[in-house]
């Protein structure tokens, strides 16, 4: 499948072109994959750099059918590329404790843990 990023309003969505059946017809798009980030001043964050404009990194989704092929370093690489464009030098994002493909993706990316989140139900 051949691979394409757009993005609009701060998201960042990455598509694959199938074939389809019929050598006539154009090509189906399926969308894949997707990212947002948000410009934020780091003390919003929790970030030490506080007075330096930082992006927060949410969203980043890749359909079950596309994991582990790439979609989402493309996704990650791609809106990093424009943060960068945006000015910004920092970007932050947090993922659950269990998510172990999220936390890999973006140790991958460069990314290296900050802090540590705890919650409590209370009755």
């Amino acid at each position: 499948p051949k691979a394409s990023t757009t993005t609009t309003a701060n998201t960042t969505t990455t598509s694959t072109t199938t074939s389809t059946a019929a050598d006539s017809e154009e090509p189906q798009m399926e969308v894949v994959g997707s990212v947002l980030w948000f410009e934020r001043k780091g003390n919003e964050c929790f970030v030490a750099e506080a007075q330096e404009r930082l992006a927060l990194i949410r969203g980043v989704v890749v359909a079950e059918s596309a994991r582990g092929q790439g979609v989402g370093k493309q996704l990650m690489a791609h809106a990093e590329a424009c943060i960068r464009a945006a000015g910004i030098r920092h970007s932050y994002l947090d993922v659950t404790f269990d998510n172990g493909p999220a936390k890999a993706l973006y140790h991958s990316a460069g990314y290296s843990p900050y802090m540590i989140a705890m919650i409590k139900t209370l009755d």
